[in-house]
């Protein structure tokens, strides 16, 4: 648009009909003030534009599919005065409250290879189960919610989750070893998981150390999580260490 960069404002309503602001922004008005839009940051190419952000309530926090744009320039031949597409790029945004957006997941989101029409006109998903289903020109395109999101590292890492309330039910982890992913033979078969239980303290519950628990690259994608012959301690709640290499984590679950 003329001298306008498309950014995205949020509004809010508390029954679906009044609105706050009373008016959506377009390339002739209201501009919001800055700190009311959602705007590039120093990790956006310069000129990146946002389109739209669909958001989907998840068990207590938000995820939305931002989809992002970067016009070509005016001086092009045969460029139409108001083109569209392709898109640049789509990633999930989190956020605890649908108002505020966090950015964490740019790269590393089950949206890889989306196709740019389906990102687009993503708009509120049919659940089913575990899954997230869409509809697109014909088609049922469907996500796992456990398989939305995850931590990667090539080399050795570690993260430790928040507090966990135990069940009855074992713990379990979804992963992908990416070695196995990659049909790699096995003079380059690299990769583990090993996973510990630690206390409110943050202390490692004993029986629970990471040595007891340990699983080498293998095609299985959830991996119950057992120490020995226990599964779980007494505690009411714990932390879970997770210790791995060329794993892609994506969630936890019973």
């Amino acid at each position: 648009m003329p001298k306008i960069r498309r950014v995205l404002h949020i509004r809010t309503s508390p029954d679906g009909i009044t609105w706050t602001p009373g008016k959506s922004f377009g390339a002739d008005g209201p501009y919001l003030p800055d700190d009311q839009l959602i705007v590039p940051d120093d990790l956006d190419y310069p000129d990146t534009e946002f389109y739209h952000l669909s958001a989907i309530e998840l068990n207590g926090f938000w995820a939305g599919i931002m989809v992002k744009y970067v016009s070509q320039p005016a001086v092009l031949p045969n460029r139409k005065p108001w083109p569209h597409g392709p898109f640049l790029d789509y990633e999930w945004w989190i956020s605890s409250d649908g108002i505020t957006w966090e950015r964490p997941f740019r790269e590393n989101s089950g949206l890889e290879k989306t196709p740019h029409d389906l990102a687009y006109n993503l708009m509120q998903p049919i659940k089913v189960g575990d899954e997230l289903r869409w509809v697109s020109n014909g088609l049922v395109y469907q996500q796992n919610q456990r398989r939305m999101f995850y931590a990667y590292c090539r080399a050795n890492a570690e993260v430790v989750t928040s507090l966990i309330p135990l069940s009855d039910n074992p713990l379990s982890v979804e992963v992908s070893f990416e070695a196995v992913r990659r049909q790699e033979d096995s003079a380059l078969l690299q990769g583990y998981l090993m996973a510990e239980l630690l206390d409110e303290s943050g202390n490692v519950i004993p029986g629970f150390e990471r040595d007891k628990c340990l699983f080498m690259p293998d095609k299985s994608t959830q991996l119950k999580l057992k120490w020995g012959d226990n599964y779980l301690p007494e505690n009411s709640s714990v932390r879970l260490r997770l210790c791995f290499r060329d794993v892609r984590l994506y969630s936890v679950s019973y």
